[in-house]
């Protein structure tokens, strides 16, 4: 199992807020990049796809459901978790 697959795994697992830094390591793995932060807001960008902005708590953690938003749009989120 790659370190990417496990760590699809632990965000699919995390049942509460996840760290910022695994959820841009995921999406820079999948060719979006980091575009902005203003405020609380991060917007991540790729060519042919509409932007993904994720909020921030604290400044560096990822309330599940924008997770799990991650995980739909890049194909990986299993029902199953």
């Amino acid at each position: 199992m790659t370190q990417i697959e496990k760590l699809v795994e632990r965000l699919g697992r995390a049942s509460g807020q996840s760290a910022f830094e695994d959820v841009e390591r995921l999406l820079e793995h999948h060719g979006w990049r980091l575009a902005r932060q203003r405020g609380s807001h991060v917007a991540f960008l790729k060519t042919g796809e509409r932007p993904l902005y994720i909020p921030l708590v604290g400044g560096r953690r990822v309330k599940r459901v924008y997770v799990v938003d991650v995980l739909k749009r890049l194909g990986l989120w299993r029902a199953d978790g």
